[in-house]
């Protein structure tokens, strides 16, 4: 079970969109998959609202601009799930986990954002056993540019089966673990920011951390008359690790960035 997410923007310039695939990678998966319906929500802070969208057929997949969707939610943090039942509710996001082995294989998503001129787009998800999990965030940020006319962006993607939106801070490092900024995030949010004051210091990399919330991490470049543009995301620390014990590996390296900084 995955959760899809639209990447907000503060420009009238760029546009986001989602296409969901709901076909098999392989053949000999082929015969897990059925029809599902597509609802979208978002959190008031106290409940999920959620509104149907419509069906997508095995084997099909489907393009989802946010244009599309009521105007009353164009600039809320709007997540898509997937689900065999066309109604769903509230405790709905409280059981999803409960579901990993239901949609099998997983269902890929391509999340980007894009204008009239050009598009970036990442692949990815938000597996449903995050949401009720208690994550932390370590993120290195090697895809960040120092150009002239260039323009750099941070994406934090919070999402949890409690509907509550808080705050939380990200505290954003240098390799010597030196405090440089401090950005507050919400949870249940597509958090965005604009990060140029932080990318006039000298420094090449950042860390961006947190022991309160995690979620996804990205780094969106355009230039200034956004006619190019990238978004890049850093894999958690235990994907650099490919054999051996892998938790063992996260535990050390978050560790080292919590500590003494």
């Amino acid at each position: 079970m995955f959760y899809y997410f639209f990447l907000n923007s503060q420009s009238d310039n760029l546009k986001s969109c989602i296409d969901i695939v709901n076909h098999a990678p392989y053949s000999l998966s082929d015969s897990n998959l059925s029809n599902l319906h597509i609802n979208y929500f978002y959190s008031n802070g106290e409940q999920w609202k959620f509104n149907y969208f419509g069906e997508i057929k095995k084997n099909e997949s489907i393009n989802i601009n946010k244009d599309d969707l009521d105007i009353k939610v164009k600039h809320k943090s709007i997540f898509i799930c997937l689900s065999e039942k066309k109604n769903i509710d509230n405790d709905y996001l409280q059981n999803s986990y409960k579901l990993e082995k239901i949609f099998h294989p997983p269902m890929r998503s391509n999340i980007k954002i894009f204008n009239n001129y050009s598009a970036a787009s990442y692949q990815g998800e938000i597996p449903a056993i995050f949401l009720k999990k208690k994550l932390s965030l370590v993120s290195c940020s090697p895809m960040i540019q120092k150009m002239k006319g260039i323009k750099n962006f941070f994406y934090l993607v919070n999402l949890s089966n409690s509907p509550e939106i808080k705050d939380f801070k990200v505290e954003v490092l240098n390799i010597k673990k030196q405090k440089i900024s401090e950005l507050v995030c919400k949870t249940n949010t597509v958090n965005f920011f604009n990060i140029e004051e932080i990318n006039k210091t000298n420094d090449l990399v950042y860390i961006f951390k947190s022991s309160e919330h995690g979620g996804i991490p990205l780094y969106f470049t355009v230039n200034d008359d956004y006619t190019n543009m990238s978004i890049e995301h850093t894999h958690p620390p235990v994907e650099h690790v490919v054999f051996g014990d892998r938790p063992h590996f996260q535990r050390k390296k978050k560790t080292y960035w919590f500590e003494n900084s």
